[in-house]
């Protein structure tokens, strides 16, 4: 079994929403809601007789770390992404995403910038949290690949996506399937956030940054490990997903 642990506004929700339910049956997966309903969907999913649950390939939402101690045996997966990027994304869905001015409405009623939200509301390196432990402040960097290696079957980060997707069909045999991207926003194009902001959170998620660059050079390393007919099988999927998302245009 796989269990991805969804760090938000790292393309899960593609993952999850548009990967999964394409690639698998839904005997096969357990998809777990947001909000609310997160913490009861890993209830009732831990509570799944033995025979159905070791029936599902993959579980994927937001909290799955928290299930460690009950699937001793899952193999553990996830996404990173860029800080900065990260928390841009996080503020542009507060600003525009409907529903969203509930979660944060001083985002829309007072304007507050890209660093205030980040202070108010992004908890400084949280992916570095969730991925190495209360301890990621005291780790260097070998300590950090070490670290993941134990933890983590594979990590991804958001900016080759579906090279996740694809080493995730060689190394754990899921099926490989076209998809559409899930919640992109078109204000990213336009938006330059100032100068001033992204220095302020660069420095409030350094850690993050340099567990972004650690994960980035291990992944590639791993990409340039495929023998060459998974490499031309590689090109050929995302090939495939390119012509997918123009005629379908996502």
């Amino acid at each position: 079994m796989l269990v991805f642990d969804h760090i938000p506004k790292t393309a899960g929700t593609t993952f999850r929403r548009s990967y999964l339910t394409a690639a698998l049956p839904s005997s096969e997966r357990w998809i777990l809601g947001g909000g609310e309903t997160n913490a009861r969907d890993r209830e009732r999913f831990l509570a799944l007789p033995a025979k159905q649950r070791d029936r599902i390939r993959v579980v994927a939402g937001h909290g799955a770390d928290s299930m460690r101690a009950e699937l001793p045996g899952a193999r553990f997966i996830t996404v990173v992404r860029d800080p900065v990027e990260r928390v841009i994304s996080s503020y542009l869905h507060a600003r525009f995403h409907e529903g969203a001015e509930t979660l944060w409405p001083d985002v829309r009623e007072q304007g507050i910038s890209l660093a205030q939200f980040d202070q108010r509301y992004i908890p400084s390196n949280y992916q570095s949290r969730i991925l190495l432990g209360d301890d990621y402040e005291s780790l260097a960097a070998d300590q950090i690949r070490r670290r993941l290696g134990e933890r983590y079957a594979l990590v991804g980060y958001t900016e080759a996506f579906d090279e996740f997707v694809y080493l995730l069909h060689e190394s754990e045999g899921l099926p490989l399937a076209t998809y559409g991207n899930r919640l992109v926003r078109a204000e990213r194009e336009s938006y330059e956030p100032p100068a001033a902001d992204v220095d302020a959170v660069r420095q409030a998620h350094a850690v993050d940054a340099l567990l972004h660059q650690i994960v980035k050079e291990e992944f590639q390393s791993r990409i340039k490990a495929l023998p060459a007919d998974s490499r031309e099988r590689l090109q050929q999927f995302l090939a495939s997903l390119r012509v997918y998302r123009a005629e379908s245009k996502e």
